[in-house]
C-alpha cells in the first residue's frame, strides 16, 4: 500500500485508498503507510489534515513515530513555514515523542538556510542546556549562520558554548571560522586561527587552505598568499581549481599580471 500511495499525486485518491485498506480484513497500517500518505498531504499543503491524522492516532493508542514529525518539520521548512515547523517541535512531547537531535538540526538547519537567524537561535539556545542534544553539527550550523552574517563575535560565542559542554572543534569548524573572518576583513585573527587549528593538532586542508589564501588575496597580501601556498605543498596538501583561481585574480588585480600568466602556465 506504501507503494502505491507514493504512486499517487491526487490527495483525495490517496485518502481514499488509505481508508479503503484500514476497512480489508486482516490488514493494518504500518509505520510506512502512514508516512507515505503524510508525504502527499505535505506536499498538497494539507497540513491541518495531517494534525488530524496524528491525533486520531494518538486516540487510537497508535505509537506514534519520529518520522511522522520529520515529515512536517521538514515540509514547512519547504514551504517556509518557520513557526509551525518550531511549534511541531514543541508539540511533540504532548504526543509521546521527545525531539531528537537529529529533528533540532533539521529545524535549525532549515532556518539557517533561510536566512533566520535569530529564529534559529532560539532552538540553538535549547541544545546548549541540553548537553545530551549538543553535537559539533549544531554547533557548527550556527557558526557557519553567524559567519555568513558577518556576526563573528557571535561565531565565537559558538565556540565558547563548545568548550562548556565539551564538544571537540574540528576542521569544519576551524575552517569556517577561518573563512568568516577574511570575509569581514580581519585577516589577522584569521592567521591566528589558523595557527591555532594546527596548534590543537587539526591540519587544515584545502578548503582551509583556499579561504585563507582567498582572504589574504582580497586584502593584497599576495606575496603572503603565494606562501601559504607553498606550506600548503610541502604539508603534501594538494591546490584545487580554486586555490588556484583565487591566486591569479590576486597577482591580476595586484597589477602582476605576468606572474598571474605564469602561474597559470604552471
Amino acid at each position: 500500500i506504501s507503494e502505491t500511495l507514493k504512486s499517487i499525486d491526487d490527495v483525495e485518491r490517496a485518502i481514499y485508498l488509505f481508508e479503503w485498506a484500514m476497512k480489508q480484513p486482516n490488514y493494518a497500517h504500518n509505520s510506512s503507510t502512514y508516512v507515505a500518505l503524510m508525504w502527499i498531504l505535505a506536499q498538497a499543503k494539507e497540513f491541518g489534515k495531517i494534525w488530524e491524522l496524528l491525533e486520531e492516532m494518538k486516540l487510537a493508542g497508535f505509537e506514534l513515530k519520529l518520522d511522522y514529525f520529520n515529515v512536517l518539520i521538514k515540509s514547512y521548512g519547504e514551504f517556509g513555514k518557520y513557526d509551525e515547523a518550531i511549534h511541531t517541535l514543541r508539540e511533540m512531547p504532548n504526543f509521546g515523542v521527545s525531539p531528537t537531535l537529529y529533528l533540532y538540526n533539521a529545524v535549525i538547519s532549515v532556518l539557517i538556510k533561510d536566512q533566520k537567524l535569530d529564529m534559529a537561535i532560539g532552538i540553538y539556545r535549547e541544545l546548549v542546556v541540553n548537553p545530551e542534544l549538543a553535537n559539533e553539527f549544531a554547533f557548527n550550523m550556527m557558526i557557519h549562520g553567524f559567519s555568513e552574517s558577518g556576526r563573528m563575535d557571535d561565531a565565537l560565542g559558538v565556540v565558547d558554548d563548545m568548550k562548556k559542554v565539551n564538544v571537540h572543534m574540528g576542521r569544519v569548524t576551524w575552517t569556517t571560522l577561518i573563512d568568516g573572518f577574511c570575509n569581514v576583513g580581519n585577516i589577522e585573527k584569521a592567521i591566528q586561527m589558523f595557527s591555532d587549528m594546527k596548534d590543537s593538532g587539526i591540519m587544515p586542508n584545502v578548503v582551509t587552505y583556499s579561504a585563507l589564501i582567498k582572504g589574504l588575496c582580497k586584502v593584497g597580501r599576495v606575496d603572503d598568499a603565494m606562501n601559504y601556498l607553498q606550506s600548503m605543498r610541502k604539508e603534501g596538501c594538494v591546490p584545487n581549481a580554486i586555490t588556484y583561481t583565487v591566486l591569479v585574480d590576486g597577482l591580476c588585480k595586484g597589477e602582476r599580471v605576468d606572474e598571474g600568466k605564469r602561474f597559470l602556465d604552471e
